[in-house]
């Protein structure tokens, strides 16, 4: 699992956009939103309740989607601005509140049904917010290849709608593929999680190190909250020793995990690293890359148990790893007698 979690920037710009499009919007409703997407694009037209748009209590209500790229890098700004002009003089001083709904798939409410979410008041709202005259900036928690509808309500039954991209993380897909199935990639909300991992320190020589406790370090950041460092502890079991301990990640979402080797003259391997919610658990499986045969099960501490097979693929052995060291706990074997002629 990987950690990622995707920042939005979504710019309510009161500015002067320059257009002469002439463009109407039908209306644009939560169940067929008008679909943002692409890098620099523009998306612009008018809307008037005199040409077929709806227009309550002198308010236009239109729903605008997008979708981050599965492949988004931490850290890595979206960036989407939007207007309501006066059609008459070009300048956006019509005000305009706006919701964020999502996410919607994978982790979040199943992305079929957001319009019966969205209108039933049943959808998770990231952000809501009223635009003022100038730049208005949004920070929101963005999960990658996530759906999101933007709600739109703007103050007027005549304007024009301007809406751009300035990043090229809005894909435009003619249809959004969901895959319940699929895992998505790691993106930690704000919580406590596990981690651990095992660690093996040689010598540069070729020898295991000797020491009762190595100090390789695992170090955790999670945005601007002081850094945790794990550090080895408890018996070292064929020459490895666990790692283990609790961090807490900020709403930002990012997690950084960092291998330290403190001493230059040893090799250090990592392996099994784990991170899963405090309050969950979690239990690993690991296969032989050529017979595809069970080789190992981490239990939710960690521990291993070791299956061993002979050469006709038949199970014989299955160890497990303690506190205490590595135990044999079932052995199976065969003897099968040739008949006498």
């Amino acid at each position: 699992m990987k950690t990622i979690r995707l920042i939005l920037i979504i710019s309510l710009l009161l500015s002067v956009f320059t257009t002469n499009s002439q463009t109407y919007f039908h209306n644009y409703s939560v169940n067929e939103p008008l679909s943002i997407c692409g890098k620099t694009s523009v998306f612009e037209g008018l809307f008037d309740n005199a040409n077929d748009f709806e227009c309550v209590g002198g308010q236009s209500k239109m729903y605008c989607s997008f979708s981050p790229a599965q492949n988004h890098m931490l850290g890595t700004s979206l960036t989407l601005k939007y207007s309501i002009e006066d059609p008459s003089s070009g300048l956006a001083n019509i005000n305009s509140s706006y919701k964020i709904y999502g996410p919607f798939g994978f982790y979040g409410a199943p992305a079929e049904d957001f319009a019966v979410l969205i209108s039933n008041g049943t959808a998770p709202i990231l952000e809501t917010g009223v635009s003022t005259t100038g730049i208005r900036t949004f920070n929101g928690l963005i999960l990658a290849d996530h759906f999101y509808v933007v709600e739109i309500v703007a103050n007027t039954c005549y304007g024009r709608l301007v809406v751009e991209t300035q990043t090229a993380d809005f894909p435009c897909s003619s249809k959004k593929v969901v895959c319940t199935d699929c895992i998505p990639k790691f993106q930690p909300v704000e919580d406590q999680y596990v981690v651990s991992a095992w660690v093996r320190e040689v010598k540069n020589s070729g020898n295991s190190n000797a020491a009762i406790n190595y100090t390789s370090q695992l170090k955790l950041t999670s945005g601007a909250l002081t850094p945790v460092i794990l550090t080895p502890s408890g018996q070292i079991i064929d020459g490895w020793q666990r790692i283990e301990g609790v961090i807490t990640t900020n709403n930002v979402g990012n997690l950084k995990m960092e291998l330290i080797v403190t001493d230059n003259t040893i090799t250090v391997y990592y392996d099994d690293i784990r991170v899963f919610p405090y309050d969950g658990s979690m239990i690993t499986y690991v296969y032989d890359p050529v017979t595809l045969r069970l080789a190992a099960e981490l239990d939710e501490r960690n521990y291993a148990k070791i299956y061993e097979y002979d050469e006709e693929g038949k199970l014989i052995r299955v160890k497990k790893e303690t506190e205490k060291g590595i135990m044999t706990i079932q052995e199976n074997r065969e003897n099968s007698s040739k008949e006498q002629e």
